[in-house]
């Protein structure tokens, strides 16, 4: 569900970046350690929205058939299409 890489990254943030600064301890990080903790807590979010959510190859044809249908249907209608008056 979640790539290893991220685990990996996750792991190394709680532990080692994360944690020691909750409990108020004197900690020298490194901005980009820190900034990769949150980017490695985003790629976790996505990771898991994705696994709740995969895509559905499905959609893409369901609305061209949709959109097939109703232009069947504004045609057998026969709807004028206005368009745009030309200026004088």
């Amino acid at each position: 569900m979640v790539p290893e890489p991220v685990v990996a990254r996750i792991e190394h943030a709680v532990s080692w970046v994360l944690n020691p600064l909750s409990h108020s301890q004197t900690v020298d990080y490194y901005r980009r350690e820190i900034e990769d903790a949150i980017f490695a807590i985003d790629e976790l979010e996505m990771a898991l929205k994705r696994a709740l959510h995969p895509p559905n190859p499905a959609l893409p044809i369901l609305r061209q058939m949709l959109a097939d249908r109703l232009s069947q249907r504004i045609a057998r209608l026969s709807i004028p299409v206005a368009t745009p008056a030309s200026p004088p």
